[in-house]
């Protein structure tokens, strides 16, 4: 939707229609705030304009191009909007310019105001106006879910208090011995850093993103789109599912492990990337020729619970049981076997819920054959015909 084009969409904030000093030029797309020549007093220059609530685009950001046509002959001319948080300033000077104004609509935006002032306050003439420019940017693609908690998650206090009443520490849950919560806290954060690596199967991968340098081959380990990763990190000792690059026309190519130093020959030069190595760093071959972005699916680093408040990254009755199996182990209670067996069952059937939808049949999805060759007075054509 092009909000700019649409006058009708615009209403004035005071008199409910069109304003005054609207006018639309249809032969180059731009809708003015005043005339050319046409002398204000005040430091308002132009009446407010205000899209109906209903046209919106909430969530969204748009592109305002401004500019002036004629300069004023006193001060300067000032774009400003408002989208609910308060008026936003854009200087455009006292030439002829223009400029376009990135405006963030938010989801709940109850207003989409702007207009033109003069900043001295006195009368002048000159032509501000708004071309047609307002399309809504469309947002970045998401290749991850949400950074929100789970909220199936259990807090590591919950945690610590279930572990003291089944290890025989009721009495003492709310005030328990020194020492006694760092070692549970200690086998809470085992069982699930065990589980978080033993078994990616647990939903423990993610796409992790790096904006590359023009001529930049080295990138971090750790140094990745944090914005884009809730704050997580790779870790490069485990598995990694994909790797590969996204060019600037949303291209995706995957990027072949391995750099032989035989290939630093073509050095300096720049290109696509098309290898790519992990030692200390993460280097890619050749060197890029544009602010690629590298994706790397692959699992993040564990965080471990440190606070009370802190949520388990999985099922939280599962880290319970193997948290609680080293419990049982450390004070050699009769019933320790009795939890492993439980905790390795749930597992079993956690990881086997992980397929979701798949079945693994074989013969079911039949591949059509091929041409068969062979001999027949001579070779066969492209299309496994004899050749005449």
């Amino acid at each position: 939707m092009s909000i700019v084009s649409e006058p009708e969409k615009f209403m004035d904030s005071y008199a409910g229609s069109p304003p005054v000093w609207w006018n639309a030029i249809d032969e180059d797309g731009r809708y003015y705030f005043w005339n050319e020549g046409q002398p204000f007093g005040g430091s308002r220059t132009t009446t407010t304009q205000v899209i109906n609530e209903s046209d919106i685009p909430k969530g969204t950001t748009i592109n305002m191009v401004v500019g002036i046509s004629e300069a004023p002959t006193v001060g300067n001319i000032l774009f400003k909007y408002n989208v609910g948080a308060g008026d936003q300033t854009v200087n455009l000077g006292n030439v002829v310019t223009e400029q376009t104004i990135p405006v963030v609509i938010p989801a709940d935006a109850d207003r989409l105001q702007f207009w033109m002032e003069n900043n001295s306050g006195r009368m002048y003439s000159g032509t501000g106006y708004v071309m047609d420019g307002a399309d809504p940017v469309p947002p970045e693609p998401e290749f991850n879910c949400e950074c929100s908690v789970d909220p199936a998650g259990a807090t590591l206090a919950s945690l610590r208090s279930r572990m003291m009443v089944r290890l025989g520490f009721a009495a003492m849950k709310d005030n328990p011995p020194p020492g006694m919560l760092d070692l549970i806290d200690a086998w809470i954060n085992d069982a699930q850093r065990f589980l978080f690596f033993k078994y990616p199967a647990l939903r423990t991968r993610r796409m992790f993103r790096w904006t590359m340098t023009p001529g930049q081959r080295f990138y971090g380990l750790r140094a990745n789109d944090e914005d884009l990763d809730c704050a997580k990190v790779l870790n490069p000792y485990r598995r990694l599912s994909w790797v590969g690059i996204q060019g600037p026309n949303n291209e995706w190519t995957p990027l072949v492990d391995g750099i032989s130093p035989g290939m630093y020959v073509s050095l300096p030069n720049v290109g696509r990337p098309s290898r790519f190595e992990i030692t200390t760093c993460i280097e890619v071959f050749p060197p890029p020729d544009y602010a690629y972005k590298l994706w790397i699916k692959g699992i993040a680093e564990y965080a471990p619970m440190v606070d009370g408040d802190d949520i388990t990254s999985l099922d939280p009755d599962l880290v319970f049981l193997w948290a609680l199996a080293y419990g049982k182990a450390h004070y050699q209670q009769v019933d320790k076997q009795e939890i492993v067996s439980q905790g390795a069952s749930m597992l079993r059937e956690m990881i086997a819920g992980t397929h979701g939808a798949k079945r693994y049949i074989p013969g079911e999805d039949m591949v059509p054959n091929r041409t068969r060759p062979g001999m027949r007075d001579g070779f066969l054509d492209a299309f496994g015909n004899p050749e005449a």
